[in-house]
């Protein structure tokens, strides 16, 4: 028992060493680089719940003047900003030009960028979405379609049972014709 202790704690002791030397092949981090990064998050967050609370007038006004920066300066903050800050309900830009400016971002950011998850995923939706509006029209056109065939159908209906209607008519003159000859040939 005290043997196989022995051996334990020889092996723990030296895994632990071998995971320390190992550390010494990770590539380093550049505390720089991810605080740099942190700071830009802030002020995108910041910049965004900013133009959140703006009125409906002023992000308007607020989405005009960043189309225009964007036009003169394709800054993927801009881009940002345009996308997820003013473009609730896609009142400021449209969704094919929203899902390219995405694009735009994603080609800009750098791979280890925290933002590339978000980005990614807003695409993904955004993708989603066009596929959704896509059946929707369909789905529409054919509902059209459908109510089209509906209205010429009942149409068709009325006009058929009116037809049915006159025959009957016609069928109970001739009855009446008839019953009228039958009781003259009978007094006869």
């Amino acid at each position: 028992m005290q043997h196989s202790f022995k051996l334990f704690v020889l092996l723990f002791t030296l895994s632990i060493q071998g995971c320390e030397t190992l550390s010494e092949y990770r590539p380093p981090i550049n505390v720089s680089k991810a605080s740099n990064e942190q700071d830009q998050l802030q002020r995108l967050f910041r910049q965004s719940k900013r133009y959140h609370e703006l009125s409906k007038k002023q992000r308007q006004a607020a989405c005009k003047r960043l189309k225009q920066d964007y036009n003169k300066k394709a800054d993927w903050q801009i881009a940002w900003l345009l996308v997820y800050s003013l473009n609730d309900e896609f009142n400021c830009i449209k969704l094919s030009r929203s899902l390219k400016l995405l694009k735009e971002i994603k080609s800009t950011l750098d791979s280890s960028s925290q933002l590339v998850w978000l980005n990614n995923t807003q695409i993904l939706l955004l993708e989603g979405l066009v596929k959704y509006k896509s059946k929707n029209k369909f789905l529409r056109s054919l509902l059209k379609k459908s109510q089209a065939q509906l209205t010429q159908s009942q149409e068709e209906l009325i006009q058929t049972q009116e037809d049915l209607q006159k025959e009957n008519s016609k069928i109970e003159a001739l009855k009446a014709i008839e019953t009228n000859i039958n009781k003259k040939l009978e007094n006869e």
